[in-house]
């Protein structure tokens, strides 16, 4: 089980928590964009104020190099669902919606730098927008591509060391999903694959490698079905691997055993 930081303090406690239970845990740890800026998100199962936070690359590299239970950066990346029409930034700046987006990607690729740095798994959250608040037409800033081109400005591969991606909880369409396989990055899909309404993505499942797939959770969001609206946790994770399995008609133990195996390549 990867535990996984949002900011400084819950990056620390995955590290704690990890080092409790080392036979079985590890620790992923990194700055989430919503903690970028002070504001209030509610989702349908928690809610929360978020702290504007300051990315200090020295603090997570302290962080990763503290324990080899950390396995990986993240979960970073870009958030551009609700994004507020302003907020203030961890310098008590006051920015507005585009402000906040650019402020996401630059610290987006400062989590890039470092997972290159320490060689360590690069953990991606991707959110799109609410398209019709963003622009007249509807079709908005769209978070995927964002996410690939800087990811393409790094100029795979890097030296001798070929970044470790996964694309956490996994949303985009079946275009995105071949563009970061060709990357190289894990395909990972949550509760979401299990919604009867989720029908692109369905696709995405169908159409991605199994060697490339990894199965979560996403806790306490996106409980699968028949859990959907309760606090997820990871015993559900089996659910995911159901629907997996029946979208490609293949065995659930065919799938356990191949996730099972691709997180621990992933994760080293």
């Amino acid at each position: 089980m990867n535990v996984v930081g949002s900011q400084i303090d819950t990056s620390r406690r995955a590290v704690e928590v990890a080092a409790k239970h080392p036979e079985m845990m590890r620790a992923v740890v990194g700055l989430h964009p919503i903690h970028l800026i002070q504001t209030h998100v509610d989702e349908e199962e928690d809610s929360v104020n978020t702290r504007a936070e300051i990315f200090d690359s020295a603090a997570y590299r302290s962080l990763l190099r503290s324990s080899s239970l950390v396995t990986g950066v993240g979960e970073c990346g870009l958030d551009y669902f609700r994004l507020p029409d302003s907020a203030v930034d961890g310098t008590g700046t006051m920015l507005d919606r585009q402000q906040i987006r650019q402020l996401q990607r630059t610290v987006f690729a400062q989590h890039v730098e470092l997972a290159i740095e320490e060689k360590k798994t690069l953990m991606i959250h991707t959110r799109q927008g609410e398209r019709a608040r963003d622009s007249i037409t509807g079709d908005g800033p769209n978070a995927y591509d964002d996410v690939y081109t800087i990811l393409k400005n790094f100029q795979f591969p890097i030296s001798n060391f070929q970044l470790r991606i996964i694309m956490h909880c996994f949303s985009g369409t079946l275009e995105h999903a071949k563009a970061f396989l060709d990357l190289g990055a894990t395909i990972s899909f949550s509760g979401i694959v299990t919604f009867k309404n989720a029908k692109e993505l369905h696709e995405v499942v169908r159409q991605t490698p199994l060697e490339r797939i990894c199965i979560e959770t996403d806790s306490p969001y996106l409980a699968p079905e028949p859990h959907r609206g309760s606090r997820n946790e990871p015993a559900y994770v089996v659910e995911v691997a159901k629907a997996i399995a029946a979208l490609k008609n293949i065995p659930l133990e065919q799938v356990a055993e191949q996730t099972t195996k691709n997180a621990l390549e992933l994760f080293q």
